[in-house]
């Protein structure tokens, strides 16, 4: 089994919450509370977005919890400026697999910095029943971010699942994510 350091669990954690915390902003709400948790048992949210940043070293699931409710609709109505009534269902689901995107794209940058030849995935966006396969084949490291709008009280959970493929150690430099991602290239394998 390989070693994941400290370092690299804090600075998977760090990047993770700093990305989530800058795409959700990039929606147009500023004010969102962030708060860890490694209890699965946290995460009640009804659906998920998947996206996948991998390298020769590691694959790490990247996905945005999130529930279909009238707060996070409220969020969404919100952000794209449209009356809650006429936020269409497509409309609804592709605003936030964007989300999705921005964090990993995002999350992929700066991991990037540390681990060169990184590539991403496409969103898929899955129940929540599917959560324990994933659980089971990405077991090595995760961690979870829960994010609050205090504004329309919508929630989401940022998360990671790592499967390991070697020894990682790296140390995350703080940052502070700029508005614009460059989401980089699709894995192909």
């Amino acid at each position: 089994m390989a070693n994941i350091s400290t370092d690299a669990k804090h600075g998977f954690e760090a990047i993770l919450s700093s990305c989530l915390h800058a795409s959700l902003r990039l929606t147009g709400s500023p004010e969102w509370t962030l708060r860890p948790t490694h209890q699965e048992s946290d995460i009640l949210e009804e659906e998920f977005y998947m996206l996948t940043v991998s390298s020769y070293t590691f694959r790490i699931f990247v996905l945005l919890h999130f529930n279909n409710d009238e707060n996070t609709r409220s969020y969404v109505s919100r952000a794209l400026n449209l009356e809650n009534n006429i936020l269409q269902e497509s409309r609804y689901f592709d605003f936030l697999g964007e989300v999705g995107n921005n964090l990993c794209g995002s999350f992929k940058r700066e991991i990037g910095k540390h681990f060169p030849h990184t590539g991403m995935s496409t969103p898929n966006r899955l129940a929540a029943p599917s959560l324990p396969y994933l659980q089971k084949i990405a077991g090595d490291y995760f961690t979870h971010i829960h994010a609050c709008d205090e504004i329309s009280k919508s929630r989401f959970v940022g998360s990671i699942y790592l499967s390991a493929f070697s020894d990682i150690d790296f140390k995350a430099e703080p940052f502070e994510p700029n508005n614009s991602v460059d989401t980089g290239a699709l894995e192909l394998f």
